[in-house]
């Protein structure tokens, strides 16, 4: 008898677990990377990082209610907010993380992360007889706050750019800054050659120019006075920190006649949550391609608008699109007021503009578009108890049946 009535939990065991598992075996979650270090920030810095959801399943729309622990989260949010959804179809999925540091945060470390828990279920869903999936993914978050200025950065290419006569030479530098504060070369050196590398034509050093943002991959352009005509050219560009040369680069380019290098541009895609709640911030983008003949430095100019009144005017960072290439360039917006808001765009750089597109952003309270944790796990607690009563008193009878026979 003992050993039936192991068999028989056994058995009821066998059938609990499956029924608990049958909806999520199938799914998979990841975020890459998965860490975010931020060392030797600054009181009142400024960080973004990117990262990627990429699920195996994208059958199903997947609705994220995200969740900050440790002593810093009140200095992190997402350019998604804090409740979002995974579109069907979609397999990966950005979200950037930003993160405001106090002008009177303590120095020290913080540790922390940012815990996202979703569900393929939509969360206002009235009925319980459907099945979810419950997936979460984590982001570890080390934030080191210093009271100390750091300066460190590099010089990651050099570029010049082909000019029309009686235009400045027009050289670029990225900047790759890490440390906590703005951060430029001291000194660019500007040597023009023949088309045969041969003979020095002009000499320039560039010492006053822009800086790129602490944390932050950007471009610096530099316009150098030129007398020179029409013809081909090599270029001898060096960047300087101080007496420390960063890097070098020879570069052939090219002055034509007035005329020959039109300017144009693709505002190809304008993207924007389509719902958010008051005081989340929304990140809107734009996707240039520089389609001309040359390269430029182009703004995103942003329009908030609300029943038809202009609200708030927005203006990206400028960056240097080459001829050919398609960049991303964005603002942040935060609602005040629930309601629907009416998103113009439109890129504008030397010489044109693109034209304009337009989006639309529903906002609401918080709270209406909230999750929640309780539907967001797997089948309703109540179904799952009940198909265990069922499936344990038919074991019961079986069982009993079978004694019954012999």
């Amino acid at each position: 008898m003992k050993i039936k009535n192991s068999k028989i939990i056994t058995i009821i065991i066998t059938y609990a677990f499956l029924i608990f598992t049958a909806k999520t075996v199938f799914a998979g979650l990841g975020i890459s990377p998965s860490q975010m270090i931020s060392s030797n920030l600054s009181k009142g810095s400024h960080v973004e990082s990117t990262f990627v959801l990429s699920r195996s399943d994208p059958t199903q729309d997947f609705y994220f209610k995200v969740t900050l622990e440790g002593p810093a989260k009140d200095w992190v949010t997402l350019d998604k907010g804090m409740e979002f959804t995974m579109p069907a179809g979609q397999q990966r999925f950005p979200i950037t993380v930003l993160v405001d540091v106090p002008k009177d945060a303590a120095t020290g470390e913080y540790k922390g992360g940012i815990r996202m828990v979703s569900s393929s279920k939509a969360s206002n869903a009235t009925s319980g007889n459907g099945a979810s999936t419950a997936l979460s993914s984590l982001i570890q978050t080390d934030f080191t706050v210093t009271g100390d200025q750091i300066l460190a950065y590099d010089v990651s290419s050099i570029g010049i750019h082909n000019i029309e006569e009686g235009s400045p030479l027009d050289v670029s530098l990225t900047i790759n800054n890490t440390g906590n504060v703005a951060a430029r070369p001291t000194k660019v050196h500007v040597e023009v050659l023949d088309k045969l590398d041969l003979k020095l034509l002009e000499s320039s050093d560039i010492t006053e120019m822009g800086s790129v943002a602490s944390f932050k991959t950007g471009d610096i352009s530099l316009a150098v006075p030129t007398k020179l005509s029409k013809d081909q050219y090599w270029a001898k560009i060096s960047a300087y920190r101080d007496d420390t040369l960063l890097k070098e680069q020879n570069l052939v380019f090219e002055i034509v006649k007035v005329g020959d290098l039109n300017k144009s541009g693709d505002l190809k895609e304008l993207i924007c949550n389509k719902n958010a709640s008051v005081g989340e911030i929304v990140k809107i983008t734009g996707v240039l391609e520089n389609n001309g003949k040359s390269n430029y430095s182009a703004k995103l100019a942003v329009e908030i608008l609300k029943n038809g009144k202009l609200i708030k005017l927005l203006e990206s960072d400028p960056l240097n699109v080459p001829v050919g290439k398609t960049e991303n360039l964005f603002v942040y917006f935060t609602p005040e007021d629930s309601g629907n808001y009416t998103v113009k765009a439109h890129v504008s750089f030397s010489g044109g503009s693109s034209q304009e597109k337009d989006a639309t952003i529903s906002v609401r309270t918080p709270g209406v578009l909230g999750l929640s944790t309780s539907r967001a796990v797997m089948l309703p607690t109540a179904i799952i108890a009940a198909l265990l009563l069922v499936g344990s008193f038919l074991l019961v009878v079986y069982f009993k049946k079978r004694k019954g026979s012999k």
